[in-house]
């Protein structure tokens, strides 16, 4: 730069110059900040904006008056508004002031706004002007009402977890029992279809606890490489029967779908949930288009009930161009026990269940609905990488059960019910019994036992005092001969956000019925479970 250049920067402007250069200044002060600036006159009752209310709020023609605006405020705030922050201003002694409100844009949508004004007044008090910004806060509204959800459904899914996992303690001493009583009543007896009722019935409500927990991301996954185009096929004829006639299913799959790591079990729940639940968004009839792809996201995408990192996804979605869904029912679309539907037609637990299920694979869940024209969910999974550990059972090296050899099962649960009935079918069962109600009785009654390599122990994963795990731990530590398999109603992640880490050891998930458990006691005695990468 030259001295002459330089000189000529450094002189003030003068004149039109020095007005020019001002608004220029004044201009770019405007754009950069993001907001719309406002100056209202009372005296001459007129509003200035600054030319940001076009890109902010999607206005092209502006009238320049204060009821303009206030014409725009949602009718549930403008109340709120006018008279908690205007009528002080004519009030006063208000200075300054800070309000939050919803603004109608210039497409219809609402904006969430953070209005921040001054009060100008003359020697006698009297407001004369007032000047300030407006805000679109919207990203920030929208983040914390994210927030509330995901705080409001973490804690409903942490009662409905403890309630279903207290419900399974029941449910297993129910079952069991009632299969003793069953065992022991003759077939002639008219009393025995009254007891196979009340299994059906306990049957129906274990049904209803694994719904539970699948909202809660609780429940025992089995995961595994899964190809979603099989699953989707393999599912077409029987989701076409269920239906109804006047629902036409279309399925439209991307052959190169690579796979996802999650149960499949599960995942046949959530594309049958996702159906239904479009069959009865279109009570006329029309078309329920269910598609597969994969997709990449360089950057973090933000939906309204959560955040997808970056990564490679398969995408499993389910459309309908049926009812709908209002903005009331689009906020609690995921809590348990909310429906839409008249008394008897639903429980209230299929879209809970398919956002948990979604949620404990990794995933999550992206829904678009138009009031009038219909709705897609979309179901994000990670896409498999093969990295993910495969289980699997295979036999415990240098533990031989010999034949005729009496096997003892030590049964260590808090719960009593439980623990009475393991009890007796064990024992019915043509095993060696012993119990206790925690670990360090169990401790204590290994101690007395002198043949541990015939030995398994039972232990619930959750109790007071000493956990299953720590249990396992000082058998392995005192009595390495000893097997050790875990029964719990709650998943291996709910079991490691007790500090539980993921046992490795055999789990039998609660409820279970008399034939489960000794199915399982039987393969425990002959297997351990292991992890290879």
């Amino acid at each position: 730069m030259s001295q002459q250049e330089s000189s000529t920067l450094a002189m003030p402007p003068t004149g039109d110059a020095e007005q020019r250069l001002a608004a220029e200044r004044y201009r770019l002060v405007l754009e950069s900040m993001g907001s719309m600036i406002f100056d209202h006159d009372f005296v001459q009752d007129s509003t200035f904006r600054s030319d940001s209310v076009a890109e902010l709020f999607r206005w092209d023609q502006v009238e320049p008056t204060a009821e303009w605006w206030i014409d725009r405020i949602h009718p549930d705030d403008v109340e709120r508004v006018t008279s908690g922050v205007y009528a002080e201003i004519a009030r006063g002694p208000m200075e300054r002031w800070e309000v939050e409100y919803r603004f109608r844009r210039g497409d219809g949508s609402w904006a969430a706004v953070l209005e921040r004004g001054t009060v100008i007044r003359n020697d006698s008090g009297r407001a004369v002007r007032c000047i300030g910004t407006i805000t679109d806060v919207s990203d920030r509204a929208e983040l914390a009402a994210q927030l509330r959800q995901a705080q409001k459904m973490e804690a409903v899914g942490q009662l409905a977890g403890g309630i279903a996992h207290d419900f399974n303690n029941l449910l297993t001493a129910i079952s069991c029992n009632v299969e003793l009583l069953l065992d022991a009543t003759d077939p002639a007896d008219d009393r025995r279809d009254d007891i196979i009722q009340i299994r059906e019935a306990a049957a129906r409500a274990a049904t209803l606890t694994r719904q539970l927990l699948a909202f809660s991301r609780r429940q025992v996954l089995q995961p595994k490489p899964l190809d979603l185009n099989g699953t989707v096929a393999s599912m077409e004829r029987m989701l076409r029967r269920v239906i109804g006639g006047d629902i036409r299913l279309l399925t439209k799959l991307d052959s190169s779908l690579p796979p996802v790591y999650a149960d499949a079990g599960q995942m046949e729940q959530v594309v049958m949930n996702l159906v239904l639940n479009a069959r009865d968004a279109m009570p006329d009839g029309g078309n329920v288009v269910v598609t597969t792809s994969s997709t990449t996201l360089r950057s973090a995408l933000q939906h309204r009930f959560g955040v997808l990192a970056p990564g490679r996804y398969v995408v499993l979605a389910v459309r309908d161009f049926g009812l709908g869904m209002s903005p009331d029912v689009y906020e609690h679309l995921f809590e348990p026990f909310f429906t839409t539907k008249s008394q008897g037609k639903g429980t209230g637990l299929g879209l809970a269940t398919v956002h948990g299920i979604v949620m404990q694979s990794g995933g999550h869940i992206v829904v678009e609905s138009t009031e009038g024209e219909g709705t897609e969910f979309s179901v994000w999974l990670p896409a498999y990488s093969g990295a993910a550990p495969e289980r699997r059972l295979s036999p415990q090296a240098g533990m031989p059960v010999i034949a005729g050899q009496v096997r003892t099962v030590l049964v260590v649960d808090d719960d009593d019910a439980v623990r009475d009935v393991a009890v007796r079918a064990l024992a019915r069962a043509g095993f060696r019994v012993i119990a206790a109600m925690g670990g360090e009785a169990a401790l204590a009654l290994l101690a007395k036992q002198e043949d541990h390599g015939s030995l398994l122990v039972l232990s619930d994963l959750l109790m007071p005092g000493m956990s299953g795990a720590q249990l396992a731990a000082e058998v392995a530590r005192l009595h390495p001969s000893a097997r050790v398999a875990f029964m719990s109603g709650f998943s291996t992640d709910e079991l490691a956000r007790s500090g539980l880490g993921s046992p490795l050891r055999t789990l039998l998930n609660k409820p279970f019925t008399l034939p489960e458990l000794v199915g399982f006691v039987e393969r425990a005695f002959a297997t351990a479970e292991v992890t290879e990468a």
